[in-house]
């Protein structure tokens, strides 16, 4: 395979979203091509700013904070996944996320959750709270949300 299939290729999944250097290199990998042939075109793309991890965690927890909320737990766990590394992982998460926004996505997801719910329900506050751990919340997030809808 020649440098410049692998590039379009790479310049092809860069142009649909954001990708971290790790996703991408699976991504090439998985189409067969070789990874000493897919390296020198990854450090090309990274040195022309086409790769960032620092971007791509930033606008991963933009889309979270807006479309899909999650809490900082999983939102920390799907970026290692990605190959981001912890050091920009935590530093973007915390410039990104505030105590409060993070209440705030929780009782969004609390709300919809709750929505066509008997709140009278039986162990309703348990389910909720599973719900939102699973959602990577934390217990005193959780504790804060519960209290604020009054469960």
């Amino acid at each position: 395979m020649s440098e410049k299939e692998i590039k379009d290729k790479a310049l092809k999944l860069l142009s649909r979203r954001e990708h971290s250097r790790l996703e991408l290199r699976q991504k090439l990998l998985r189409r067969d091509f070789n990874f000493s042939e897919i390296e020198p075109v990854l450090d090309e793309l990274a040195e022309r700013g086409f790769i960032d991890d620092e971007r791509f965690a930033e606008e991963w927890i933009h889309s979270r904070k807006n479309s899909k909320p999650r809490g900082r737990f999983l939102i920390r766990a799907e970026l290692k996944e990605k190959g981001v590394s912890s050091e920009i992982i935590e530093d973007k998460l915390n410039s990104m996320i505030s105590r409060s926004e993070e209440v705030e996505m929780a009782v969004e997801l609390a709300r919809k959750w709750l929505r066509g719910k008997d709140r009278d329900q039986k162990n309703i506050e348990n389910k909720l709270s599973r719900y939102l751990y699973r959602k990577g919340f934390s217990r005193d997030i959780i504790r804060d949300v519960t209290s604020h809808l009054s469960l």
